[in-house]
C-alpha cells in the first residue's frame, strides 16, 4: 500500500480519472486466486469496465456507464486481478 504522501502525489499529477481504491489494499483482491491474485492493476480510460465510468478523457462522455467488461478486464479478473483505477489519457487517445 502506498503511503498518503504518495496519493497526494498521484492527484497532483492527475494520472488517475477514476479509482481512489488503487491506493487501498482490496479485501476482495487478497481473497481471490489465480496468477494476478492480490494485485491492483489500472486500465486506461478508453477501456470499459462496469464499475468506473468510461470517459476517454472526454467531458461529453463523463457520465457514460459501461454496460460490460471490455476482453482485457474479464480476463484480468478473471486471473485474480483486482481493477483499481482508470488512468488519464487524451481526449479519445488521440495524441
Amino acid at each position: 500500500m502506498q503511503s498518503p504522501r504518495a496519493h497526494g502525489a498521484l492527484r497532483h499529477l492527475n494520472a488517475f480519472i477514476a479509482g481512489p481504491s488503487l491506493l487501498k489494499s482490496s479485501s476482495a483482491s487478497r481473497t481471490r486466486s489465480g496468477a494476478l491474485a492480490g494485485f491492483s492493476i489500472a486500465v486506461k480510460d478508453n477501456t470499459c469496465t462496469t464499475d468506473f465510468p468510461t470517459t476517454c478523457g472526454s467531458r461529453g462522455l463523463h457520465e457514460y456507464q459501461s454496460p460490460y467488461d471490455a476482453t482485457v478486464v474479464a480476463l484480468l479478473r478473471r486471473a485474480g486481478g483486482h481493477i483499481g483505477g482508470k488512468t488519464n489519457l487524451d481526449e479519445f487517445g488521440m495524441g
